[in-house]
């Protein structure tokens, strides 16, 4: 139920804000047959909010973003939950996992999961038995990773599941050469902030805002 502006991209000697409104027009009606209630865009550029906000966006939250410079190493805790490995097989249990850690705006679909999956360099999940319980994705580069997804499911949050995918990552990561990770999360989570800065991962400043708009009104 939920659409998201992904990109918009105009020539220089077009005139933007006929082109904008005709494409958005366009968009919006597609969305609602589709099934969409909402629309989301996240504005990497400043130049793109007048025109989200002329269009009816509002801003009701940021996406911020922390990095980890390699030191220290963390300790991988001990669990009575097995980490391993995700496999192509665990999308579907790692869907039901993401839709239930997230909000329909920020939750991905098992289309959008196997895309990330095959882009990421490190997949892991935590199983109790035969239920997978939280996992992450990651990407990375010669210039570093990035922590693209963590996702624990509601029934096990606040145990330590978060730290110990982190925590491994960091480590697997650190063995590759690669001595910066990133991640970023909304502005009102406040508990993964908080796991992250217990890792040492500091705020970059960088901010991007999240606008939103009811398609239904339209």
């Amino acid at each position: 139920q939920v659409a998201w502006i992904r990109l918009f991209a105009v020539l220089n000697d077009i005139p933007k804000y006929p082109v904008w409104d005709r494409l958005w027009k366009a968009a919006a009606e597609s969305a609602v047959r589709l099934g969409a209630s909402q629309a989301v865009a996240l504005a990497t550029q400043d130049w793109f909010l007048p025109f989200l906000k002329e269009s009816g966006f509002q801003e009701t939250n940021e996406v911020i973003f922390f990095k980890w410079d390699g030191n220290p190493l963390p300790n991988i805790p001990e669990s009575r939950v097995e980490l391993r490995k995700m496999t192509l097989e665990d999308l579907p249990a790692v869907a039901l996992v993401d839709q239930s850690a997230f909000d329909p705006v920020w939750a991905l679909s098992l289309r959008s999961l196997r895309t990330a999956y095959r882009l990421s360099s490190l997949a892991t999940v935590l199983s109790q038995g035969d239920q997978i319980i939280a996992y992450q994705m990651s990407t990375s580069s010669a210039l570093g990773a990035h922590i693209a997804r963590l996702a624990v499911h509601p029934d096990f949050q606040g145990m330590g599941c978060g730290r110990a995918l982190i925590a491994n990552a960091l480590h697997a990561f650190s063995q590759r050469g690669l001595e910066q990770v990133t991640v970023n999360t909304q502005a009102d989570n406040l508990r993964s902030q908080q796991l992250y800065r217990s890792l040492d991962f500091q705020p970059t400043g960088q901010r991007f805002s999240l606008l939103e708009t009811q398609l239904t009104q339209l």
